[in-house]
């Protein structure tokens, strides 16, 4: 998948939500990336649609072996066609509603927060270059697994609002609201920069989640410099 000058968009429709479909743009230096991520995607998808897996492995068993651009198109044009099977019951209603507000739990929601995380946070060494060595504003972020003791410690109900001051990225905003039974998960972030990740981390993660058939949560990274008021200005003696 070399030698294009122009970019490839690749569009997978939601299964469950017509309205939905994600974006996979191959402009020639990230093919591989990017195949990587529409394979992860249809992947994941089948783990909520069996119907969908169902006809994949009937039409396109071998989809990992899709690496060129005809092989790709060939798979998401498969992928759509089986996905209007399962959205065609569901028109003109509020999809899958028996479990849209259900958590994600274990594995699956790990490659879903990789997932959108990879394809939010496009240079990772930038955020510890943002700030200044020693200050009181050093960037460290939570791991995946230390966030699933933070929830499983905390046992957050439907009732529970959680807040995190100092979110960075969104991260533990973002795993506590799909991971976990919270009414709304909110995050305050004063840093330029990790809040700019943020609002892009929310905005891929309400599309999967859209996509897969889960009722995005009611608040995600919110917050600016102006939310914690002005700094306060240092005494002089």
């Amino acid at each position: 998948m070399v030698g294009r000058t122009d970019p490839v968009i690749l569009t997978l429709d939601s299964p469950v939500n017509p309205e939905v479909s994600i974006e996979f743009t191959l402009d020639g230096t990230n093919d591989e990336h990017v195949r990587m991520e529409l394979i992860e995607t249809m992947l994941i998808a089948f783990e909520f649609f069996p119907e969908v897996k169902a006809v994949l492995d009937r039409e396109y068993p071998e989809l990992h072996k899709a690496t060129s651009i005809t092989s790709l198109r060939d798979a998401m044009a498969t992928f759509n066609k089986a996905a209007k099977t399962v959205t065609q019951p569901w028109k003109g209603t509020t999809p899958m509603s028996h479990c849209a507000d259900q958590p994600i739990e274990g594995p699956l929601f790990k490659r879903i927060w990789t997932l959108v995380y990879n394809r939010s946070i496009t240079d990772p060494r930038s955020l510890n270059k943002h700030y200044s060595a020693f200050s009181s504003e050093t960037y460290g972020e939570t791991s995946y697994d230390r966030m699933q003791k933070i929830i499983g410690h905390l046992k957050p109900s439907k009732k529970d609002v959680f807040v995190d001051l100092g979110s960075g990225i969104g991260q533990l905003v973002i795993h506590m609201a799909g991971a976990s039974a919270v009414r709304k998960s909110v995050g305050i972030e004063i840093a330029d920069l990790p809040f700019k990740y943020a609002k892009q981390l929310e905005t891929e993660f309400k599309s999967f989640m859209r996509f897969f058939g889960k009722n995005p949560p009611a608040s995600l990274p919110l917050g600016t410099r102006e939310f914690l008021g002005p700094k306060v200005p240092p005494c002089h003696h």
